[in-house]
């Protein structure tokens, strides 16, 4: 397990080093609510690409054998496989990857879910006021942890907010894409100051 932690960290460290040779189409920089002290409640997003929707059809089919399945590790195997979208960075040591990502203009605003792995919260268990406890980090079983996280952020004028599949379940739209079950009603993780 340690050898799998140490290569996904290797990886990470080279993705976000190439990423910075690559245009970036949106960056979104806020504040998150969960970090225990306020040194570590940054909060930024690189969108590099969207999912077409070839990618959002697959991932949709995806996400629908996981739910037949519940096995988190081939989903995000198959996730993996996925062009890189972008990246969601906190005060963690690393940063987490983006797999999938979509927007959409709505009457609230602009729209943007972002599917990340490893499970948001879940690399630096230390920083959080509630962890999520990565059993590969932690060293502890979970068998309610996922790899993944699905972040959807809602913008308007240029500031919005961030809310997270950990507070709330994740739907298969009619339009084959995924978002929270209850948006509205889901815990706020984070703010974004800058949409750009």
């Amino acid at each position: 397990m340690l050898f799998k932690s140490i290569s996904f960290l290797a990886g990470l460290l080279i993705c976000s080093q190439l990423s910075a040779a690559t245009d970036i189409i949106r960056q979104l920089d806020g504040t998150n609510y969960d970090s225990k002290q306020a040194i570590n409640s940054k909060l930024e997003i690189q969108i590099l690409r969207w999912s077409d929707e070839s990618e959002q059809e697959l991932v949709a089919n995806l996400y629908e054998e996981y739910l037949q399945n519940q096995d988190d590790t081939v989903f995000v195997k198959a996730l993996e496989e996925q062009i890189i979208k972008g990246y969601l960075r906190t005060s963690e040591v690393t940063g987490y990857i983006v797999h999938y990502a979509w927007n959409e203009q709505s009457a609230e605003g602009e729209r943007l879910a972002l599917l990340i792995s490893p499970g948001l919260k879940s690399i630096n268990p230390t920083i959080w006021k509630e962890p999520n406890l990565n059993p590969v980090v932690s060293l502890k079983p979970n068998p309610d942890y996922k790899d993944f996280t699905l972040v959807e952020v809602l913008i308007n004028n240029g500031e919005g907010v961030v809310k997270t599949s950990l507070a709330s379940d994740i739907q298969l739209r009619e339009d084959n894409k995924l978002s929270l079950a209850d948006f509205s009603s889901a815990h706020d993780f984070a703010v974004i100051h800058k949409a750009s």
